[in-house]
Formats: structure tokens, sequence, C-alpha cells
């Protein structure tokens, strides 16, 4: 069939303006592009960040006490829609990193006694778990050791309540409860300067003086629990002992921060692809 004058006129237009054509394509494309990268690497994201937190069993609710009896730990078990209770002792401490101005901050926190029954559970990346009668062995933050230079073996040294302690470093460690460590005096991450270390529960217990005590509990909850009733339980069990307010899992400060990066990719499918879109259709 003869194309008809019209048609030849439109290919003649669009020849002249090849150019002008080409570049409202590419835009078209870019945007499309950029919706489409966005929001596949957010849905692949929550499902990664889906699977590693039920791996590792992630918490969802956390709290953080002076010192409190394990007795009370043993009550927040029995709070409604409660499944498991991990408490652990925990301290901080300062240490000295070479080629650091200023010291970094660290946190020792107890194995768990069953670590097949723990919450929040370490994933091992190198080396091995400090063994049960060594009591100058522990596991450290993976990023942590990275960022500070920080070699395997090498013996570390901090200082917890006026007590210099010194470690030897046999493993390094991921944690979904440690995947954004934020600085003390920001909430921006600084690896170099925030350790976490982990050692057998005798060890941590008389290094930080919480024998038969805990100071951070994790608990899960069944399917369907009322997050907000747990809380509030929890709360009254440990207020006694010093507790702050307990705070469900999408407060927790790592979660949170990873929640945030990964919001942060639909808005820009929201965002960008209209603006390409907008300059075509200007164009």
């Amino acid at each position: 069939m003869k194309p008809s004058s019209l048609d030849r006129k439109l290919l003649r237009d669009l020849w002249r303006m090849r150019l002008q054509v080409l570049a409202i394509a590419l835009l078209i494309t870019c945007g499309v592009s950029v919706a489409v990268m966005s929001f596949s690497a957010q849905e692949a994201l929550v499902v990664a960040q889906g699977r590693y937190y039920e791996t590792t069993r992630f918490a969802d609710v956390f709290a953080r006490v002076k010192r409190a009896p394990l007795a009370a730990a043993r009550e927040l078990a029995t709070i409604d829609g409660v499944v498991a209770v991990d408490a652990r002792a925990v301290n901080y401490g300062l240490m000295q990193i070479p080629g650091l101005t200023r010291p970094a901050t660290a946190q020792l926190i107890s194995l768990p006694d069953d670590p097949r029954q723990a919450l929040n559970k370490l994933v091992l990346i190198e080396g091995r778990y400090p063994e049960p009668g060594r009591t100058d062995e522990a596991l450290a933050l993976k990023t942590f050791l990275d960022a500070a230079h920080i070699q395997m073996g090498e013996r570390v040294t901090m200082v917890i309540d006026g007590r210099q302690v010194a470690f030897k470093v046999v493993g390094a460690a991921l944690s979904p409860e440690f995947v954004y460590v934020p600085g003390p005096a920001s909430m921006m991450p600084d690896e170099a300067h925030q350790g976490v270390f982990w050692a057998p529960r005798t060890t941590v217990e008389k290094v930080t003086g919480l024998g038969g005590a805990f100071a951070m509990v994790s608990l899960k909850l069944a399917a369907g629990a009322r997050e907000a009733a747990v809380l509030a339980a929890v709360d009254r069990i440990l207020s006694p002992y010093g507790g702050v307010p307990a705070v469900g899992r999408a407060d927790q400060v790592s979660n949170r921060f990873q929640q945030d990066r990964i919001d942060r990719f639909g808005i820009v499918a929201w965002v960008i692809p209209p603006v390409f879109l907008l300059v075509a259709a200007a164009l």
C-alpha cells in the first residue's frame, strides 16, 4: 500500500527532527530505567533483609536496663505473646586504636548459653568462637575490625569501669543487631570508633560485675501478638531495675537505619522518573 501524502510528510518531519526525537526517546528510556532499577533494588533488599532476619532469629522487642536479675528474664517469658527471651550481660568501655586520634567505644556482650535457642544470632565470617574455658578470647564485629585495621589473633585492650581488660580476637562476625552502629555524638555510622565484642557469659559477668544479672534483653513474639501490650509489660517489669523504654523492631536503631535506606529507593522511583518524563514532554 502506497503511503499517503500525510504519512510521507510525517516521515520527513520526523527525519528533520531526528535528533530531538532521539533525545526524547533517551529521556523516556532513562526515566523508565530508573523506575525499574529502583523498584527492583528495593524489592531485592526487602527479600534479602527478611531472609537474613529469619535466619538469624532477629528479635521483635529490645530493652536495656542498668542491672536486672535473671529472674526478671524468666518473668518476661511469661508475658502473653512472647515465645523466646534472650538476656545478655553487657557493658561499655573505651579502647585506644593505633592510628586513631580518639579512643573507640567498645561494647562487650555475653555470648548465649545455648546458641541454638539464641536470638540475634551471630554469623561467623572468619576465625572461631572463643573456647568456653578461656577468659581472654573474644569475637569482634567484622565491620569494626576492617575499619580499625585490627587483624585476627591480635590482642585488644579496653577499659571498662576503670578496669583494663585484654582480649585476643579469635573470630570476626556479623550481627543483625549491629548492621549499623551509630557514633555516640552522631547518628551517622562510625565503624572505626564503634567496636562490638562477644565473649562467654562467665567472662563478661566477671568483667562487668553482672553475675546472675543482665543489662540487655531481646524478645521474640508470636505471630499476631500485640506489640504495644508487650512493650508496656516489659517496661513494667524492668522499670524497678533502671530500665529504659523498650522498643519494637521498627524502632531498633540498626533496623531503622537500614529500613530508611531501603525506603529511599522507593522515593527515587517516584521522584526522578517524572522529572525525565516532564522534560521529554516539554521537548
